[in-house]
């Protein structure tokens, strides 16, 4: 599960939020963020504050989270991205 977590993470760079990752994968709030302090405390994922300044990778039209967008709803929300390893 690890894995698709951070596949997902990856084809959606910079943009989701624990409730779009939760609808995604299936799975519980609690059971994400317990994956997710995995991931943090390893480095391999960061948690930042979304707010209207941050832009997005994936272009509107083709995002298939339009629908619960933090950026439609206007709210801050924390995003997960991936850490790139140079």
């Amino acid at each position: 599960m690890l894995q698709k977590l951070l596949e997902l993470l990856e084809s959606h760079p910079g943009q989701l939020t624990q409730e779009q990752i939760c609808a995604e994968l299936g799975v519980t709030p609690s059971g994400l963020q317990a994956m997710l302090d995995i991931l943090i405390r390893k480095g391999r994922v960061t948690a930042d504050l979304l707010d209207g300044e941050n832009i997005c990778s994936t272009p509107c039209e083709s995002c298939p989270f339009l629908g619960n967008c933090s950026k439609e709803r206007d709210n801050q929300e924390t995003i997960y991205r991936l850490v790139s390893r140079t």
